[in-house]
């Protein structure tokens, strides 16, 4: 019974009147200008206008508001409308019989044009049609349509799924997160929405549900946290129940499935200077589960459950994807998390990943390098690589984390002042393949590779430091491997790689101690190679017939071993109850 009023003013404010004369303030709506409101049974939609594209709100009682997408239509291909589309106006026409469908006009400007200026140059207006504001159509050489699957049909009002509190304070979208539907655009709205904020942070927090991701994901803020609510742990080849915010990524998705774009600000901080040309990526992520479309070769996207008796296709326990699941794996395998090469005035300057689980992928973490690096309380499993760094990583800590069932745990290019520490490894062909390493220390892992652990388990070895390298501790270690392997540097290759269960090349000042290594090798466990100045001391060894315990090869100097020796132990005191 009320006339309402909506008006540019601190977001969208809006007023009311009865009579048209005298109007009541009524509150704001934390939105864009140009807004335009549909009334569609008994509940309220909101088109406005945010720095690019048509913004879309939902109420029930013009109070509380719901995000639900960022339209943009057919920008991508509009050379007219790639600076900027904007100032949407949705009419309800349906009831005309000339029209039938609900109508929005808009403009576009040029990149150009926004060169010039940014408002309105080079301006051209346009119209789009639907029938239900889901599916929107246009006009030009030939019929073209796009989806806003986000806003959902009329009437049929999602629950918020997604939260970001950004510079710009709270929003909420309601996206469908039940795994039933690719969400992969709406989600990247979300993320090129909270980006337009100037100089945004942001806290993404993705409810319990499962979100089905079709496409790859790209991220530009400086500083995200992505996060997760409830328990997210998740075995595919287990109970195969899910829990927690789990991501998954379909078969279109990847190679990189989330990528994190180097990013600036308009000023630095603290000295405000301005243009300020450096990029960064800060990224945390915790609590959330990544899965992907059976690249382990194992049928997961038709729910293999070993609990009901289904034969799991695992080819010997291989993670290496099978040979027809891929033309080339190295090329489009998926890669849940991905940070790039860094270009000039570009660095990562941290990442943190907390409590997540991978699974079902080519890599979990695909990092080119990054200045801090935290990983912890994570689980990776049945997949070919947990974790790689292919540049220099100072300060990467990877500690209190779960490896089962993987070709390589960490493959880490260069980690300098590092610490790999309070690891669980299970049935995987490598624990740390690491190329060089400095100031670093593997110290409190455990590994246990069962005799039936046969496939990856039994084409690998527990690390090998490559080098130059120097000033390195590997202590405390528990490692239970009980099959004679032989080093491969992938499961499927043919031929052997010669490397030993443990193995430091082209080294100085390690200290290898007090670790129990307990294998059936029938050849050297420990090796030496072109080594120096090195301690191997107080270690439990043991091997099969013919094997030994520590071996030099190459060029070496000045190193010291000393073996366990049992005959030489003192007497132990007499028990006193």
């Amino acid at each position: 019974g009320k006339w309402w009023c909506f008006y540019k003013q601190n977001g969208a404010s809006m007023s009311w009147s009865m009579d048209l004369e005298t109007w009541t303030y009524s509150g704001n709506v934390e939105a864009g200008e140009n807004v335009c409101l549909l009334v569609e049974e008994g509940e309220y939609i909101l088109f406005h206008s945010p720095r690019n594209g048509v913004g879309i709100k939902r109420s029930r009682d013009l109070q509380n508001w719901t995000d639900h997408g960022l339209m943009k239509l057919g920008q991508k291909e509009w050379l007219w409308a790639q600076g900027r589309l904007t100032a949407g106006h949705v009419l309800d026409l349906r009831d005309e019989p000339d029209v039938g469908k609900y109508v929005m006009f808009f403009h576009g400007s040029s990149s150009e044009g926004c060169a010039v200026q940014e408002t309105h140059g080079h301006a051209s207006l346009a119209v789009a049609w639907s029938e239900d504001l889901v599916t929107w159509e246009w006009g030009g050489e030939s019929t073209n349509s796009g989806q806003l699957t986000g806003l959902g049909s009329v009437g049929n009002v999602k629950h918020t799924a997604i939260e970001v509190i950004s510079n710009a304070g709270k929003r909420e979208y309601g996206i469908d997160n039940t795994g039933e539907s690719d969400v992969a655009s709406e989600i990247q709205s979300v993320f090129d929405e909270t980006a337009e904020v100037g100089d945004a942070s942001a806290t993404i927090t993705f409810y319990p549900g499962v979100y089905y991701i079709d496409a790859p994901l790209t991220v530009r803020l400086t500083s995200v946290r992505l996060q997760g609510h409830g328990h997210g742990g998740l075995d595919i080849h287990g109970a195969n129940l899910s829990g927690g915010s789990i991501l998954r990524f379909g078969p279109n998705c990847g190679p990189n499935c989330i990528t994190f774009e180097y990013t600036g600000h308009s000023r630095a901080f603290p000295s405000r200077e301005s243009p300020w040309p450096r990029k960064i990526v800060r990224v945390d992520v915790d609590r959330m589960t990544f899965m992907g479309h059976n690249n382990t070769g194992v049928d997961t996207a038709n729910g293999y459950c070993r609990f009901r008796g289904d034969e799991p296709n695992f080819r010997g326990l291989k993670w290496y994807p099978s040979a027809d699941r891929y033309d080339n794996v190295g090329a489009e395998g998926q890669r849940a998390l991905v940070i790039p090469p860094a270009i000039e005035h570009c660095k990562s300057e941290l990442l943190r990943v907390n409590g997540c689980h991978f699974t079902d992928l080519y890599v979990g973490l695909d990092i080119a390098g990054s200045d801090v690096s935290h990983i912890t309380d994570c689980w990776f499993a049945q997949m070919v690589d947990g974790v790689r760094y292919h540049h220099k990583g100072q300060a990467t800590f990877v500690s209190n984390t779960v490896f089962a069932d993987l070709e390589t745990a960490l493959t880490l290019a260069y980690p300098t002042m590092s610490s790999l520490h309070d690891n669980t490894f299970a049935y995987v062909s490598k624990c740390f393949e690491i190329g060089q390493m400095e100031g670093s220390s593997i110290r409190g892992n455990t590994l246990l590779n069962w005799d039936l652990s046969t496939g990856a388990a039994a084409n690998g070895a527990f690390c090998r430091i490559g080098g130059p390298s120097r000033d390195i501790v590997v202590s405390g270690n528990s490692i239970q491997h009980e099959i004679d392997s032989r080093a491969r540097t992938r499961t499927v290759d043919e031929e052997l790689n010669g490397r030993t269960f443990v193995q430091f090349e082209d080294c100085e000042r390690v200290s290898l101690s007090n670790n129990v290594i307990d294998t059936v090798q029938t050849e050297t466990v420990v090796r030496l190679h072109n080594c120096r100045d090195c301690v191997v001391v107080d270690n439990v060894i043991t091997h099969g017939p013919g094997g030994s315990a520590v071996a030099e090869t190459g060029i070496c100097k000045g190193n010291v071993y000393r073996k366990v020796k049992i005959e030489e132990s003192d007497a132990f005191d007499p028990f006193i109850s």
